[in-house]
């Protein structure tokens, strides 16, 4: 996701626009709300591609993005994530759980916003799941 976002002027010009980096607290409302409509689809075929994914899920809902991650830990299998228009849609598509998807018997969830280590008072404090952990 950009750390900048374009918005318009209101000048005489209406082509003139003007860039303005995001803070960090905007990047990380703007991914859980795109985290909010998605959802991860595990063990999917290493041949899939974008198209496939958008056959097999655009019957729950319009579909904003896909994202098709080959490089797992499994062999021969990959992970994709699907963001939807809307979260309802993305609450249907969980239905398509055990569902098959290019031979293969795909698992979905709603997708979890990933929360990055930051340094605190010398340490790192890892926050996930609502646990924390300082390590010195």
């Amino acid at each position: 996701m950009s750390r900048n976002v374009q918005q318009e002027l209101f000048s005489e010009d209406p082509h003139v626009t003007i860039t303005v980096p995001l803070t960090e607290a905007q990047r990380r409302d703007m991914q859980a709300e795109a985290d909010s409509r998605s959802i991860f689809v595990g063990n999917v075929s290493m041949d899939i591609t974008p198209e496939m994914i958008e056959e097999h899920f655009g019957r729950y809902g319009p579909i904003e993005r896909i994202t098709v991650v080959n490089n797992t830990h499994k062999k021969g299998t990959a992970h994709a994530y699907v963001e939807f228009e809307t979260e309802d849609s993305m609450l249907r598509a969980i239905e398509a759980d055990l569902s098959v998807l290019d031979g293969n018997v795909i698992s979905v969830a709603k997708k979890r916003t990933n929360i990055h280590a930051f340094r605190h008072q010398g340490g790192i404090v890892w926050k996930r799941g609502g646990a924390t952990k300082t390590v010195p």
